[in-house]
């Protein structure tokens, strides 16, 4: 049996068993004892609660709106019910308004598809509607579920990485591409973005924010070839950025070898049709590059599972990263100054040795590398608190 969770705001909740709520409560239950499914309600009247349910560590597929929400000391404002339609922008989940004034024209999600908290119209109901509006909604709600489901059949990881919010849902070109390939049309129009959007842009993002790979900031090479290079040589193991480090047992073969095509593809494959007139070699394409995108997207899903579950290799991986950045990564280099008003060196932030400057014969503007940082712990409280760091270099 499906079970399908729904988080419902509504401060008519604040009232056991209130008409409105019962009568489409009543509804979801007679819909779903018809299909051999459940539906586990989850009601909430306070905008703090309803921020808590949509954790990622708490999945929903429905969410169920009213015009106006309770904030936290219990005064009805739907400008909390305005900032629960825009926690949903970048979700999956599906989105209903049922309220006794779904034609507010305070708000406007309806009417603006490209509006990330867009609701449709169809999805709005009203509460005075009667019970014959409410199990319409209700069945409405399991016929959107089950045609959701049927939409990622096979392809149901693609919704843990919406709903995680690893892959930003506002985009719609994962939607788009499978919609393509269920209709069997070529794709090419979507090439460059699944290489510049999709894998250069989200992906690598993701996997730089969690220290996964080197951030493009970190790299020796010139930024704008980074992550071509970094595609081009995943699990080679060289120790350098041009030849970046990621052990095989995190990105196998087929990872590697999907994620070096799509970022070439990403260039060829969105000329295709300017340079092949082969309609039958075109589809091919699209359909090569098909599964290629969903086994980069299958690998990156069971990376971040990985990452969320604390997995021994993925936590060695990223100490490793760590200390290779350290030791790669080009140590920053600041002009000797010198400070008359406390009589020490200094760069920057950090106070250099006095010692060390005289014995090395430095002068005032010399180049100074920075090897080391530590906490500046001088008894003379002045050079502490305006040199917080004491600095151990090497002139250039």
């Amino acid at each position: 049996m499906s079970e399908y969770k729904i988080l419902w705001f509504d401060d008519d909740f604040t009232e056991e068993n209130h008409f409105y709520t019962q009568s489409l409560v009543s509804s979801l239950k007679e819909v779903a004892s018809n299909s051999g499914c459940s539906f586990d309600v989850n009601p909430v009247c306070d905008f703090d609660t309803y921020v808590e349910c949509l954790s990622p560590d708490k999945k929903y597929d429905v969410v169920i709106l009213d015009l106006y929400g309770l904030n936290a000391i219990d005064k009805s404002d739907k400008s909390f019910t305005k900032k629960a339609m825009a926690k949903l922008a970048s979700t999956k989940v599906l989105k209903y308004v049922y309220s006794q004034q779904p034609d507010d024209d305070y708000y406007d999600y309806e009417k603006d598809p490209d509006n990330p908290s867009y609701i449709p119209k169809e999805n709005w109901l009203s509460k005075n509607a009667g019970q014959d509006a409410t199990e319409k909604l209700a069945q409405r709600i399991l016929r959107d579920l089950q045609s959701k489901a049927l939409f990622y059949i096979g392809y149901e990881f693609i919704l843990e990485l919406y709903n995680n919010q690893w892959l930003s849902a506002s985009k719609n070109l994962i939607d788009d591409i499978l919609k393509k390939h269920r209709q069997g049309e070529p794709f090419q129009m979507y090439y460059n973005a699944i290489r510049e959007t999709l894998v250069k842009g989200e992906i690598f993002e993701k996997l730089e924010i969690e220290r996964l790979i080197p951030s493009r900031k970190d790299a020796v090479v010139d930024p704008r070839t980074y992550i071509c290079e970094l595609c081009r040589y995943f699990p080679n193991g060289q120790r350098n950025f041009n030849n970046p480090y990621f052990p095989y047992a995190l990105c196998p073969s087929d990872a590697k070898a999907s994620i070096d095509y799509l970022c070439t593809m990403g260039n060829v494959g969105s000329h295709l049709e300017y340079t092949s007139s082969d309609n039958v070699i075109i589809s091919m394409v699209s359909e090569a590059t098909f599964h290629t995108l969903m086994i980069t997207l299958k690998w990156f899903y069971d990376i971040m599972i990985r990452l969320n579950n604390a997995d021994d290799a993925i936590l060695s991986h990223k100490n490793s990263l760590q200390s290779q950045i350290e030791e790669i990564a080009p140590k920053e280099s600041k002009p000797l100054e010198y400070d008359e008003k406390l009589g020490i060196y200094y760069c920057g932030d950090g106070q250099v040795s006095s010692k060390l400057v005289k014995d090395a014969g430095w002068g005032t503007g010399q180049m100074l590398v920075i090897d080391k940082k530590n906490k500046n712990t001088a008894e003379n409280s002045a050079i502490a608190e305006k040199y917080p760091f004491f600095l151990y270099v090497h002139a250039k």
